[in-house]
């Protein structure tokens, strides 16, 4: 049975989150559980305690995410009933505008409790749903959502099937067989503001920090005011602040600028 500090951790720890980053979700596409039943109406307190108390019928790397990014409650509720489950006619045309790179949810419905690996890729897709942001961004061709650009990536060998973790050859061989030039970069934040200043997107691999405890893709599309703009598969919060430069430096462990 689960300690009940843990269970206040998580409850306190969705607070605080959803707190400063509820705003973010008015009006953004964002993975709601379907009102179908008694149960979608279930506040997100009541979730988490669902979860907790039925913690077998979930994974425990799941709850763990969940501990760390309460924005995963809707997800996490609906795991049970709805892993292995996608959109087949999934469309990314609304979310679309040319000349910028969209931000996608690794979680969200359409995509997130597709398998990927022995995963899904709500859990381990940040990398085929940050290459699936480039990939649509700089060529408008919808067809590889983070679903079809997991599909890819397994297929093709770009992801390691033992720890359902995607290669980092995703980024540059994978990148180049959907013809995408894709060049790696030295850490250096002037290199990094010359290629975004010329429309190449940046895809980083950061290690634990602001945005995992593991490892993790992101990508930077943008510098503006002397601040990085990112889009983080995992969060939309995160995804809607600035980031300076010392933030995120020690914790990028290698990236790479994308062009067509």
């Amino acid at each position: 049975m689960r300690k009940p500090t843990v269970t206040i951790f998580l409850i306190l720890a969705f607070c605080l989150i959803l707190s400063s980053c509820s705003r973010y979700f008015e009006g953004y596409p964002t993975p709601q559980a379907e009102q179908e039943d008694v149960e979608s109406s279930l506040s997100a307190k009541s979730k988490i305690q669902y979860i907790i108390n039925n913690k077998d019928l979930y994974p425990d790397r799941l709850i763990e995410s969940l501990k760390h990014n309460p924005e995963l409650v809707d997800f996490a509720f609906d795991y049970p009933e709805k892993k292995g489950t996608y959109n087949n006619d999934i469309d990314l045309s609304k979310r679309y505008t040319k000349g910028q790179i969209p931000l996608f949810i690794q979680w969200e419905k359409d995509w997130g409790y597709a398998s990927y690996g022995d995963g899904v890729i709500g859990l381990d897709g940040c990398g085929p749903t940050s290459l699936s942001m480039v990939y649509i961004g700089l060529t408008g061709d919808l067809s590889y959502n983070p679903k079809a650009l997991a599909a890819f990536s397994e297929t093709n060998g770009y992801l390691d099937t033992k720890n359902d973790i995607t290669l980092w050859t995703l980024m540059s061989e994978g990148a180049k067989v959907l013809g995408l030039e894709s060049k790696e970069l030295p850490l250096d934040e002037n290199i990094m503001i010359r290629e975004l200043s010329n429309g190449h997107p940046i895809i980083c691999s950061v290690g634990p920090g602001n945005f995992t405890t593991t490892g993790h893709f992101i990508v930077v599309y943008d510098y503006v005011d002397g601040h990085f703009l990112i889009n983080d598969p995992n969060s939309l919060a995160r995804s809607q602040q600035e980031w300076d430069y010392s933030e995120i430096e020690s914790e990028i462990k290698n990236l790479w600028a994308f062009s067509k």
